[in-house]
């Protein structure tokens, strides 16, 4: 979960051009009602069929962001390869 928020943070950050403090308090804040769904089987399929960018954008610019931010209704090119480092240098 640790490693998650620190992909969605990162995320917000570098697609959303904010500073990653700003990213911080949005993911602690959108915390509780953004994951309070995932405390049960079906809770947790909803929520991780998604990719972090998503729920990224989802924190950042709210639900349906692609109709106010369409450079988002694809997942960025460089995006896996963010994602793949990123987990990567947090595995241990």
């Amino acid at each position: 979960f640790a490693v998650f928020c620190e992909l969605l943070k990162e995320c917000m950050a570098k697609y959303g051009n904010i500073h990653m403090e700003q990213a911080e308090q949005l993911v602690k804040s959108a915390s509780f009602s953004l994951f309070r769904e995932a405390n049960c089987f079906s809770g947790i399929t909803f929520f991780s069929h998604e990719r972090s960018f998503h729920w990224a954008m989802i924190i950042l610019y709210g639900n349906n962001y692609w109709h106010t931010h369409p450079e988002y209704v694809a997942i960025p090119k460089d995006y896996d390869a963010l994602e793949d480092c990123y987990e990567f240098e947090n595995k241990e």
